[in-house]
């Protein structure tokens, strides 16, 4: 985390995806969105807010209480890239993982908040694993849509 606002509903994440060969890592910062406003609900809007290989990055979370500690996670999302020479289904591959991994991680929490990350970390990526058929459906299966959304929508950034 980079920064953070002090009643703590906007933050700034600094990432980095691992690329393979001699390519340059993807790096990005996304600003945050929390509203825990109503009990059992909560929302996480993120926006792209710098990158040199991304043009966009948005999302909302929601994760809903169920009971019986279960959590019900939707997310919206989509992200675009810059061109490059990297084959685009490598790309969509390793970002549709990274993204299951990080709304995993969401929900892990949710439900069990005396986890540690590193605990969090193995399950998410334990989840990837057993996921692999679907992300390949989910890859296979990409459109490509333009970016049309209203600026005002999106989260500010912060200083």
């Amino acid at each position: 985390m980079l920064t953070r606002s002090g009643d703590g509903t906007r933050f700034v994440t600094a990432w980095e995806q691992r690329v393979p060969a001699f390519f340059p890592n993807v790096t990005y910062e996304l600003c945050h969105l929390v509203d825990k406003s109503i009990p059992g609900l909560g929302f996480y809007r993120y926006k792209l807010l710098r990158s040199d290989t991304l043009t966009a990055s948005e999302g909302l979370v929601i994760l809903e209480s169920m009971g019986d500690g279960a959590t019900q996670l939707t997310e919206y999302g989509f992200f675009n890239v810059c061109p490059n020479p990297i084959p685009a289904v490598m790309v969509w591959r390793k970002s549709v993982r990274g993204a299951l991994v990080a709304i995993m991680a969401i929900k892990l929490r949710a439900e069990n908040p005396d986890w540690s990350y590193e605990r969090i970390a193995i399950e998410g990526e334990r989840v990837a694993v057993g996921a692999a058929g679907r992300i390949d459906e989910c890859v296979n299966g990409r459109h490509s849509r333009p970016l049309q959304y209203e600026a005002d929508l999106l989260p500010k950034p912060f200083p």
